[in-house]
């Protein structure tokens, strides 16, 4: 287990750990600079103060579907990727991934950004996937935290994405169970699509089946 203060250094090996909690003091995770993957296997939800850095990428594996893993606060500028396998990661205060390149939400499972990451909190994000009855939150006052035209979505219709009230986000891609999918737009109410805002994705040709 891991609490506030101090810091956790990986040492070029992938490392199980059970908890990530205390927010008097931040706790600094650091991944060096080989890639490994920090798995958190937690036995209760938990809110940390912790800065996760390097060449990490997480896997959150809770022991049961209800637990809830709060990061609070910070720049955290692990370049790796974020999967969430079960029960609920949620990223806030002001928490930020900006380096982290692919976000997977697992069947069931839930990701949730808070309502304090704004544009830029996921700038290097290019993939987000979403599972049946997955779950990807942005609060009705999120603005869009990806870059333009940057993400491919990867969705099943059983997910659900919510857009920010009011925001457009225009993705890259998107595809639904599989199936690339037009430009859009697509309103929340439509599809997966969840909140008062709009999708769009990049202009191009859906392949004709013939």
């Amino acid at each position: 287990d891991y609490y506030s203060g101090g810091a956790f250094k990986l040492n070029g090996t992938d490392q199980t750990v059970d908890r990530l909690s205390g927010t008097t003091k931040t706790l600094t995770v650091d991944g060096g600079t080989s890639a490994m993957t920090l798995t958190l296997r937690a036995t209760a939800s938990d809110e940390s103060k912790a800065l996760l850095n390097g060449s990490l990428s997480l896997v959150y594996a809770p022991t049961d579907p209800g637990f809830v893993q709060t990061i609070n606060g910070g720049e955290n500028t692990m370049n790796g990727t974020i999967t969430v396998s079960n029960g609920t990661f949620k990223a806030t205060g002001t928490a930020t991934f900006r380096n982290v390149t692919a976000i997977d939400v697992e069947d069931g499972a839930v990701f949730d950004i808070g309502e304090a990451m704004n544009e830029g909190g996921l700038t290097d994000v290019r993939e987000v996937v979403v599972g049946a009855n997955g779950k990807f939150v942005m609060s009705a006052n999120n603005a869009p935290p990806f870059t333009d035209n940057a993400v491919t979505l990867h969705l099943a219709s059983s997910s659900e994405f919510t857009i920010p009230d009011g925001e457009t986000l225009y993705v890259k891609d998107y595809y639904l169970d599989g199936i690339r999918q037009d430009a859009g737009p697509y309103a929340g109410g439509t599809g997966p699509f969840r909140g008062n805002g709009t999708v769009y994705a990049e202009e191009h040709e859906v392949p004709t089946v013939e």
